[in-house]
C-alpha cells in the first residue's frame, strides 16, 4: 500500500496521462521542481522532485501513471495537489484510491504494522527451528559418544 503510490485516471490503461500533461502540471505544482535530463542519445526526459527533499521524486510510467516509490508524507501531499490538475486520483499499489493524506497515513501504518508482524513471526519460527535442529544434533552427538565409549 505504501511502497508504490500512483496518480492515475479511472480506467488506468484506457485513460493514460500524457507526458506533456504530466510535465505541465508538475511545473505548476509549488512543492515540486521539474528537472530536465538528457540521455546519451540527447533525448530529453523530465523528473519531478520535491523541493524540500530531492531524493523524493515522481516519474511517468510507460502506461501513463505518475509513480512514486516509498514516498514521504510531503510527497504524498504534493501528489494530492497534483492529481486534481490531471483529473486523476492517488492510488495504492493495489489500485485502491486514497481519500486523503490522512487516509494514506492510516492505511500505510496498518500495512507496515502487519508486515512487521509477519517478519517477527518468521524470525520466531526460524529461531525455533534452529534450536530444534541444534538440540537434535546435540542428542545425536551424545548418543554417538556414548556408543563409542
Amino acid at each position: 500500500m505504501s511502497m508504490h503510490v500512483y496518480i492515475a485516471r479511472e480506467g488506468f490503461k484506457d485513460t493514460p496521462i500524457s507526458y506533456d500533461e504530466w510535465v505541465g502540471a508538475a511545473k505548476h505544482c509549488s512543492p515540486i521542481v521539474v528537472e530536465e535530463k538528457r540521455n546519451r542519445k540527447g533525448n530529453v526526459s523530465y523528473i519531478a522532485k520535491l523541493k524540500s527533499d530531492k531524493k523524493q521524486y515522481l516519474s511517468l510510467t510507460p502506461y501513463g501513471l505518475v509513480h512514486a516509490q516509498n514516498p514521504t508524507k510531503e510527497l504524498i501531499e504534493a501528489m494530492f495537489l497534483l492529481a486534481p490538475t490531471l483529473n486523476s486520483k492517488v492510488y495504492s499499489e493495489r489500485n485502491k484510491a486514497y481519500e486523503s493524506v490522512a487516509d494514506w497515513e492510516k492505511r500505510t501504518q496498518n500495512y507496515r504494522n502487519k508486515r512487521q508482524e509477519r517478519i517477527n513471526e518468521y524470525k520466531r519460527t526460524w529461531y525455533k527451528r534452529k534450536s530444534f535442529w541444534l538440540l537434535v544434533a546435540l542428542v545425536v552427538g551424545l548418543l554417538i559418544g556414548l556408543l563409542k565409549g
